[in-house]
């Protein structure tokens, strides 16, 4: 730990060392105010500053709502001044600065309603970095300098006001981008980063970003608060029609290999891709950047609650995987959008868990160690049908279909212990597990508007399709004192589920901008699970009729409720209420068919203010959620025999009520960004999982209905340019508080958690020659029980993580990664630290530098280990997983260009 901190105070002298020399250079502010002929300000206006000898871009601002204009750090010289506005005549002068001047002041800069420009100058476009237009920011792409190689990811890390994390994740204006269109079309569905990190910088023109409005927004004219913040990459004139995209092949050691394939075929009317991957260093998706390598494939997580255990890559993951996306326009009023994926993934892992787990008598600790082979099939359809017969109808169809099969097989041992470290109970687990999956979603969507402006109607229905079918060979032997239990057993499950439902909306325009929206919706949910366990200890299988049997839910729900709209330029408001009526039809093999009727009233309401530069949210909503047939079957589940799960056919629907408050501003002046959001959430009759231990330490988990669950969120983040020049800071805090009951062995136990966490980011903002990021955080957790169950607990971790990428010339970049990780000890666990570090060379090669050679080192150290923590009202888990450790790649790629013109 202590070369943890020397490390911070090293890297934190030398970055203000660095600043301390650019600050000792002489450097000149550049400012003014931007009017129009009536000596207004114009907001917004796009101010750039050029050098007089090559036209290369120097600096660029948007002037603020006084019209004025900084630009910050210009060093002496000749240089050009141009200004431009929509809609008005634009402005060019030579100015020189001298050295040692402190400010350059142009004072009060007028521009005409016209054509004429003040200056018998034209303003080159390609000049004109941003602009902004309504509620589009318009970037222009040839004005920021990227190499022949880079990928729109590269690009988009230069653009003021984008943020692009290392893990690929995007901000604009300081809100999360969700979704990335080409050309206005959707690129391989809902995953951003395969356009970003796959396509190439230089076939892009224009970077728009703007709030994209839901399908149903757009053709109604009345907001519905479902905005998206997107990025559409709008391609050159001469990049449109053609063959473009990317080979890659490596070799590594000690054997590794990977090898990648993304091609594009562009028309006027159609856009073909197809991408393929296959490897054994855990890239399992299309998405991974060569440059960014992570913590060498192991993760530390730090949850709390109901986590997924799945959020990150662990083992060794061997990986075959296709995609294919096909965008056709038929003609203006009609047009395709279709995706499909194949996967192949085979996962090697050994895993170690650790629990301390609570009783009112005793609490004890289980230890298990679990040796994972698993291979796993896929594929994956999406296509949607769009029609736009007129400007007053509107038909959607929207199918998507997914099938795998898995094949997995474990061997597990597990102990339960005291903790002075004596055994009470252990179990051997062999298991060979075998899963057929398959599911349909089909959604139809008519809509009309009628005569009357505002007045329109909509029609929806959708069917949902979903059947598993698994098979579990296992062989379980559990030693209790002197007792020896063994089971063999063939265990055989099929679900099948399926949904129809159907709305109708109308919407009649009221007065003053006011709109009242009435909707009636039927649903109808199945559910039906089959086991049938099966003793074959002997060689002859022989039915377990104690463990089999069958179990089937129905539900149908009849929904009705009006919303209150109302909305200006720049708010929009609504009150509504629905209320819903449940029919509830259960049996199983112990029950008859029984019934129950649920009714529940659900108020809704929003308010949303929005301009250019900020927003604020406020939303409060009703709902409910029912229990699943798994939850409700009384069948056992005793695949790990310390640990029995059986369902609860008494639960009852989950009735929750949820306010969320958001708020956002964003400065385009000084590129400042605040963002804060707070959540309170309140479930009656919340569904959770109680636990029953017996004398001989076997546990049964079994779902419970409770009277309530407590949980609050509150997150604030800030960035800004930061005192050292031309860097950025950005500093994000989090709390969550959860108060939630559960039962343990019949007493109920009341549970407080409180997690807390802090991040910082110091970045450069020119990234040109070099890019750099510093980063720190740390979490706490902090658990206590009300009832005097078991002792309170806390945890903690850090990380710390330095990101470099040098680019000695066009041709050569370099980086490294370093990351420090460490979490404290607990009564599971000890403190432990874990160090990564990768390191990376590219060579750009030919003399069209369609050749890239790579060199890279990955988790140099041979940490090879992944964690995952969690904290629950049950218990304390810590998962340790083994990783790929270190290796390293030599991979060379070739890129494809061959555009024709557009016909």
């Amino acid at each position: 730990m202590n070369k943890i901190i020397v490390l911070k105070i090293g890297i934190c002298l030398w970055f203000l060392i660095s600043g301390t020399n650019l600050m000792g250079q002489s450097k000149t502010v550049v400012q003014g105010v931007v009017t129009d002929s009536t000596n207004h300000a114009l907001v917004a206006a796009t101010v750039v500053i050029l050098s007089s000898a090559d036209s290369s871009l120097i600096s660029f601002a948007i002037t603020d709502e006084a019209g004025s204009f900084y630009l910050p750090d210009i060093l002496p010289g000749a240089y050009e001044l141009q200004i431009t506005y929509l809609g008005y005549g634009s402005f060019a002068k030579i100015f020189t600065i001298e050295k040692d001047r402190k400010v350059f002041d142009f004072g009060k800069l007028s521009l005409e309603k016209n054509s004429e420009l003040l200056q018998e100058v034209v303003v080159k476009a390609e000049h004109v970095p941003v602009s902004i237009s309504n509620d589009t920011v318009l970037y222009n792409a040839a004005a920021f300098k990227v190499r022949t190689n880079d990928a729109v990811e590269d690009l988009l890390r230069k653009l003021p006001g984008i943020e692009v994390s290392p893990t690929g994740e995007i901000k604009a204006q300081g809100e999360t981008v969700n979704k990335v269109l080409v050309d206005g079309k959707e690129f391989f569905g809902n995953d951003h980063k395969i356009a970003t990190r796959n396509l190439p910088a230089n076939i892009v023109d224009k970077v728009a970003v703007f709030d994209k409005k839901s399908d149903e927004s757009v053709f109604t004219g009345i907001q519905d608060g479902q905005d998206e913040k997107t990025i559409d990459l709008r391609l050159k004139s001469d990049k449109k029609v053609g063959l473009f995209g990317k080979l890659a092949a490596g070799f590594g050691f000690p054997d590794r290999y990977t090898a990648k394939a993304q091609l594009n075929s562009f028309s006027s009317k159609m856009q073909l891709s197809f991408i393929g991957n296959a490897n054994n260093i855990n890239e399992i998706s299309f998405d991974s950047d060569k440059n960014q390598m992570g913590l060498g494939n192991a993760v530390v997580v730090v949850s709390s609650g109901e986590a997924d255990e799945e959020e990150f890559v662990n083992g060794k993951n061997t990986t075959l995987s296709s995609g294919v996306n096909f965008n056709y326009d038929f003609s203006k009023k009609s047009r395709l959008r279709s995706s499909y994926f194949f996967k192949s993934l085979k996962n090697d892992v050994l895993e170690n868990t650790k629990s301390n787990f609570y009783n009112a008598d005793i609490s004890f600790l289980n230890n298990e160690t679990l040796d994972s082979k698993l291979k796993n099939l896929g594929h994956n359809v999406n296509t949607a049908f769009e029609v736009d017969a007129d400007s007053s109808f509107q038909f959607r169809m929207i199918n998507r279909v997914n099938f795998a099969d898995q094949n997995n097989f474990f061997l597990a041992n597990a102990e339960n212990f005291n903790f002075d470290g004596s055994v009470f109970g252990t179990s051997d687990r062999k298991t060979l597990n075998v899963v057929d999956d398959f599911g349909y979603e089909g959604n139809a969507i008519l809509r009309k508007r009628l005569s009357k402006k505002g007045r329109l109607w909509s029609l929806n229905m959708g069917y949902n399709l979903s059947s598993q079918s698994k098979g579990d060979t296992l062989e379980n032997t559990i030693v209790d004192g002197n007792q020896r239990f063994i089971t063999n057993q063939q265990q055989n499950y099929r679900s099948k589920n399926y949904n129809l439902g159907g709305g109708f909306t109308y919407t009649e325009p009221l007065k003053n901008d006011f709109y009242l929206s009435s909707y009636l919706r039927l649903t109808q949910d199945n559910e039906n699970i089959s086991k049938l366990f099966f003793d074959i200890s002997s060689g002859q299988a022989q039915n377990i009729s104690q463990l089999s049997g069958l179990a089937g839910l129905s539900i149908v729900s009849w929904r009705a409720g009006s919303n209150l709209t109302k909305q200006t330029e720049k708010y929009h408001y609504q009150l509504g209420i629905s209320a819903i009526n449940m029919n509830f039809a259960f049996n199983d093999d112990e029950t008859k068919t029984s019934k129950s009727k649920f009714f529940f009233l659900l108020p809704q309401f929003s308010f949303n203010k929005s301009d250019k530069n900020s927003s604020i949210l406020l939303r409060y909503s009703g709902s409910v959620k029912e229990p699943s047939v798994s939850q409700m079957a009384t069948l056992i589940d005793n695949i790990n025999p310390l640990f029995i799960y059986t369902g609860n056919k008494n639960l009852q629907p989950a009735y929750a009520h949820t306010l969320n408050l958001f708020f956002h501003k964003y400065d385009s002046f000084y590129f400042r960004n605040q963002m804060a959001n707070f959540s309170v959430s309140y479930v009656r009759n919340s569904i959770t999982n109680a636990r029953q231990t017996d004398e001989f330490f076997v546990t049964r988990v079994f779902p419970i209905n409770v009277k309530y669950e407590f949980s609050a969120l509150g997150r604030y983040s800030y960035s800004s340019p930061f005192f050292i020049p031309k860097t950025k800071i950005t500093a994000t805090t989090e709390m969550q508080f959860y108060n939630g009951l559960t039962s343990i062995n019949g007493l109920e136990v009341v549970n407080n958690r409180y997690i807390s966490g802090v991040n910082f980011l110091l970045e450069n903002k020119k990234k040109d020659a070099l890019d750099w990021s510093l980063s720190y955080g740390y979490d706490f957790t902090y658990s206590n029980y009300q009832t005097k169950i078991a002792q309170n607990l806390s945890y903690a971790s850090q990380m710390l993580k330095l990101h470099t990428a040098i680019y000695a010339n066009e041709d050569i970049t370099f980086g490294t990664d370093l990351t420090f990780r460490t979490y404290s000890n607990e009564q599971i666990s000890t403190q432990n630290a874990l160090k990564f570090w990768n390191v990376f060379l590219d060579f750009d090669l030919g003399k069209k530098k369609r050749w890239t050679a790579s060199l890279s080192v990955n988790d140099l150290l041979n940490q090879g280990l992944g964690i995952f923590r969690n904290a629950t009202p049950l218990a304390l888990i810590e998962r340790s997983s083994s990783n790929l450790g270190r290796y390293g790649m030599v991979t060379l790629s070739y890129a494809l260009s061959d555009f024709k013109p557009q016909k």
